[in-house]
């Protein structure tokens, strides 16, 4: 994400982190609440990053994984015994301690595209939006590449 306005300025259409979406995000929420950041490391999410993806002003709270025993095992230290079940598990653990925190989050943004697996279990847990890369990817295919309408 720290590239982001280089790489769009330079490629014309990027998605560098599901990061880019968050002021249409902050829009599409009437611009109220909190957008909450799940992210890998929260001590490498920082406001150059921010800045760089347009959130300068927009109220934004931050969770990192680095803290949850399956996702510090296989993301952070290497490992390759990938348990999705325990990953979905930390995955909502790091949610509910963003939210146990603030009451007025109206959005998730998976920062870690290691975690867009785990958007859906989220939304149904908890009853809100959730973004990532790959809805960034969507996005940005539909704008190269929109439907064609019978008319």
């Amino acid at each position: 994400g720290i590239y982001q306005q280089e790489m769009a300025a330079k490629e014309g259409l990027v998605a560098a982190s599901s990061l880019c979406q968050i002021p249409f995000i902050w829009q599409l929420i009437g611009g109220t609440g909190k957008i909450g950041i799940i992210t890998g490391h929260s001590d490498l999410l920082n406001s150059e990053i921010l800045s760089e993806n347009g959130c300068d002003d927009i109220p934004i709270v931050i969770q990192g994984m680095e803290k949850e025993k399956h996702f510090r095992h296989i993301v952070i230290e290497g490992n390759l015994d990938l348990d999705p079940g325990k990953m979905e598990e930390d995955t909502i653990h790091a949610v509910a301690c963003l939210l146990e925190g603030y009451k007025d989050i109206k959005a998730i943004v998976l920062e870690c595209s290691n975690l867009a697996s785990y958007s859906h279990s989220i939304s149904q847990t908890f009853n809100l939006p959730v973004f990532d890369i790959v809805s960034a990817i969507y996005f940005m295919e539909y704008g190269l590449n929109p439907p064609v309408y019978d008319l």
